[in-house]
């Protein structure tokens, strides 16, 4: 039978298993028997490091106070299952958790630019390890919200006009290539979801934040619809990049709302008549228009 031998137990006597397999005992080893819940497979490990992650003492050192029994904890209900989630409980706030939200503080302006991004307080906040922080940090680096200085830490990155000139130099061509595509590739599930947003966009086109969500949204769509893993792998990464500048000009001159919306009927309505084309043409001149209006809100509203 096929199984992991720890360095500790190299050297050790062998035992017989109840199903007569050979494993390596010892004076000083109690081995636990179980079965493996993804294989089926019959295990064993020294009973004192069995589930020891998992059942440590609170002070978080030496052998659980409670070691779980070979045979499992034992549960009165059905639900056998059930006895397993008190110990192994995934946090809720995993790495793609905490980076949505600290995405989202950013985006919104709770947190600024420049602002400090403290891995201790992350942690006591949101009660996760520092594993999935380091790798929600590598996520907002990665998508341009966050930037690692030299002596100063994480930090969420600035915003200029420079930065946005860079950014749509690469939206632009991509997301008229998503929309073009989308034309042709998009199926009948797509096509609804997109009118759907769009009723939801004309909606919500006097809230900043609710018609941001509604946008970010549809784009999200084209880019699935465009069937690219490609084009949607960029997108997910300047998109994403694009987000601050796209709700500071909403929030900041409310009628960039409009500019938007009108833009992205008239996006709308080509990719379902399948028109790639007038797609592509259409969603060229709308990035331009909102380049240009999210230019001008950086430059009489600086950040900061």
């Amino acid at each position: 039978m096929p199984y992991v031998r720890s360095p500790r137990l190299f050297g050790r006597k062998f035992q017989t298993s109840p199903r007569g397999n050979q494993l390596p005992s010892g004076r000083g080893f109690h081995l636990s028997w179980g079965r493996s819940r993804l294989s089926g497979a019959e295990i064993a490990a020294p009973h004192d490091i069995v589930f020891w992650n998992a059942a440590r003492s609170r002070s978080g050192h030496g052998r659980p106070r409670n070691p779980i029994p070979p045979d499992g904890p034992k549960q009165d209900g059905p639900e056998q299952d059930g006895a397993w989630d008190s110990e192994f409980r995934v946090p809720r706030v995993i790495a793609s958790e905490l980076s949505r939200v600290l995405e989202e503080q950013i985006i919104f302006g709770l947190l600024e630019p420049g602002a400090r991004l403290i891995e201790e307080e992350i942690v006591a906040r949101y009660k996760v390890s520092r594993s999935p922080v380091r790798e929600a940090f590598r996520a907002l680096e990665s998508d341009g919200l966050a930037i690692r200085l030299p002596r100063r830490g994480m930090r969420v990155s600035q915003l200029s006009v420079e930065d946005l000139d860079d950014l749509y130099i690469c939206r632009i061509p991509l997301e008229s290539q998503a929309a073009e595509t989308a034309s042709r590739n998009h199926t009948a599930e797509h096509l609804a979801a997109i009118e759907q947003c769009v009723r939801k966009l004309q909606q919500t086109a006097g809230d900043p934040r609710l018609y941001f969500q509604a946008s970010a949204k549809f784009w999200n769509i084209v880019h699935e619809a465009s069937g690219s893993r490609t084009l949607q792998r960029l997108l997910t990464s300047v998109a994403k990049h694009s987000h601050r500048y796209r709700y500071r000009s909403y929030l900041l001159q409310p009628d960039v709302m409009d500019l938007s919306l009108g833009g992205t009927l008239n996006i709308s309505s080509a990719i379902a008549r399948r028109d790639g084309e007038e797609a592509r043409r259409l969603t060229a001149e709308l990035m331009e228009q909102l380049r240009d209006r999210q230019r001008r809100v950086m430059l009489e509203y600086p950040p900061g």
